[in-house]
Parts: C-alpha cells; sequence; structure tokens
C-alpha cells in the first residue's frame, strides 16, 4: 500500500510561476517498508495530488500553464493530460479550445474557468446555445462570476430570447 504526500509542514506558494523556497515536490510513500520516492519534479507548483490505482494524478505548473499530470508508479512516466488551453485562446483557436476544455472538465468537473474558457469560445464560434449552457454551468459553480453572467446575457441576445437576456442585465445591475 502507498500514500502520495506533500509533507503539512509546507507552505505552497500562491503565486503562478513562483520558482521560490515554497515549491516542494510530491512524494509517495510506501507504506509496507516506509520507502519514500519522490516524483518528478523541475522546480514547479505541483499539488493537489489523488492516488486513483497505480496513478497519482496532480496539478502543476511546469509548463508555466497549471495542467493536470498524471505519474504512474509502476512505469515511473510521467504524462500531462491536459493541453494548454490559454495558448489556444490566444491563437483564436476556438474548437480547439473547447475540445481541450472539454476534456479537461471530464476530468475536473468543478472547474469553472473551464466552462469560461469553453463559453468563450463557443460564443466566437456563435455556437450560442452552447454557450449559454456552459456559463449557466459555470455560475452554479460561481454565482458571483459577472463576466459570466455578462456573455449568457450576450448569448441569450444572440439566440433572440430577450427576455432572459434583460433578466440577466438587469441582475447585473443590481
Amino acid at each position: 500500500i502507498s500514500t502520495e504526500f506533500i509533507p503539512t509542514w509546507v507552505e505552497a506558494s500562491g503565486w503562478r510561476h513562483y520558482r521560490g523556497g515554497r515549491t516542494h515536490p510530491i512524494r509517495v510513500m510506501n507504506l509496507a517498508d516506509h520507502s519514500v520516492t519522490k516524483l518528478p519534479w523541475t522546480d514547479s507548483n505541483d499539488s493537489d495530488p489523488a492516488w486513483v490505482g497505480n496513478t497519482v494524478y496532480f496539478l502543476s505548473d511546469r509548463t508555466f500553464t497549471t495542467n493536470l499530470f498524471a505519474y504512474n508508479a509502476d512505469t515511473k512516466e510521467l504524462k500531462q493530460l491536459t493541453e494548454d488551453i490559454e495558448a489556444a485562446m490566444k491563437a483564436r483557436k476556438h474548437a480547439e479550445v473547447i475540445a481541450l476544455a472539454t476534456k479537461a472538465m471530464k476530468l475536473d468537473p468543478n472547474n469553472p474557468a473551464l466552462y469560461y474558457a469553453a463559453g468563450t469560445a463557443h460564443l466566437s464560434l456563435r455556437q450560442n446555445a452552447e454557450a449559454v449552457t456552459a456559463f449557466t454551468t459555470l455560475l452554479k459553480l460561481e454565482p458571483k462570476f459577472a463576466a459570466a453572467y455578462d456573455r449568457r446575457g450576450d448569448a441569450y441576445l444572440k439566440l433572440g430570447k430577450f427576455k432572459e437576456a434583460s433578466s440577466i442585465f438587469t441582475h447585473l445591475l443590481d
């Protein structure tokens, strides 16, 4: 039996791309013999490990954008599971943003940033009904996300649903 851990005394930095003394690797301890294995690490912010089967899943900014990684304890293989959605957005590759966000949602369904990225990309592609769905899900997760209300209202306007759009814009003014 093994478990993954980041020592409780570690004070992780909340700074993006921080590479100072508060970055620490994730370690795996074999509870049978107390041996410890350090996961591959490059002074990155690695966090939120979860052990499933023989794989440790965790978030890391080693690619300068936080992505989901998996470390297979048997093969010692490290694999990046999500892609850089931010880069696809900047390149205006809207279909790619939707595909990457959808893939990431399956792994992290409670991440509002993924729904915002997908909704924004749907709006850019004039897929307004899909945008409404993405922003509605986002707002269930983050009810105070004002930009999501604005974008959902915009999608309703483009769908010709003026009553719904008016209600959302009125809510924003309150």
